[in-house]
C-alpha cells in the first residue's frame, strides 16, 4: 500500500518539474518511433512491427513509416509517406502532454508469398496503398513518450488476397531535435 502511495505521489509531482514539461510538437521537431502490435489482413490475424520518422513544421507533420507484417503463410512489407495534423492543436500551440494526430498518405506494399507473385518490382506481389490513421501520443518528458497507432490500408493493383489491412500498435516515441 505504501509503494502505491509513492507511485501516485511520483506521478502527481513529476509534471511539476520543468525538465519533465512536454514541449508542443508544433514548432519544428524531428522524432523517431517504434511500435509493435497486431495486423488483420487476408482474413488472418498477424503481427505488425512499425518504425517511423516524424518531421513537424508549424501545425503539420510529415510521417515516413516502415511496417513489417507476418501472417501464417506469408509476410508483407509496407513503406508509406504521410501527412497529418494534431487535432488537439488546430488553432493554437498549447503546452500539453497529449497529442492526437490524424494522418493520411500513400505507399507501396510488398507481399511475400511462395505461391503468388508478379513482376512489377521484385518477386512477390507488389501493390500501392492508401493509408488513413490516428496516432494518440502522451509525452512523459520533453523528449520521450508513449504512442499508439491505428491504421487502415487499402491496397491498389491487387493480385492476391491482401486487399486491405487494419493495424493496431503500441510503442514509444523519442524526440531527437
Amino acid at each position: 500500500m505504501l509503494r502505491l502511495c509513492y507511485v501516485v505521489l511520483l506521478l502527481v509531482m513529476l509534471p511539476l518539474y520543468t525538465w519533465a514539461q512536454p514541449v508542443a510538437f508544433g514548432r519544428k521537431s524531428l522524432s523517431i518511433y517504434g511500435s509493435a502490435g497486431i495486423s488483420l489482413g487476408m482474413n488472418e490475424l498477424g503481427s505488425d512491427v512499425q518504425f517511423g520518422l516524424t518531421k513537424t513544421i508549424n501545425r503539420w507533420s510529415v510521417f515516413g513509416e516502415f511496417h513489417m507484417n507476418t501472417y501464417p503463410n506469408s509476410s508483407a512489407f509496407r513503406m508509406s509517406a504521410m501527412m497529418g495534423r494534431d487535432l488537439y492543436r488546430l488553432r493554437y500551440l498549447k503546452r500539453k502532454p497529449f497529442y492526437l494526430f490524424a494522418y493520411g498518405g500513400l505507399g507501396i506494399t510488398h507481399l511475400n508469398n511462395p505461391i503468388f507473385f508478379d513482376s512489377f518490382l521484385i518477386k512477390g506481389d507488389d501493390m500501392f496503398h492508401l493509408s488513413l490513421g490516428i496516432q494518440p501520443r502522451f509525452m512523459f518528458t520533453k523528449s520521450f513518450g508513449m504512442m499508439a497507432d491505428i491504421q487502415f490500408n487499402q491496397n491498389l493493383l491487387i493480385d492476391y488476397k491482401l486487399k486491405r489491412s487494419l493495424n493496431a500498435n503500441l510503442g514509444f516515441i523519442l524526440k531527437i531535435q
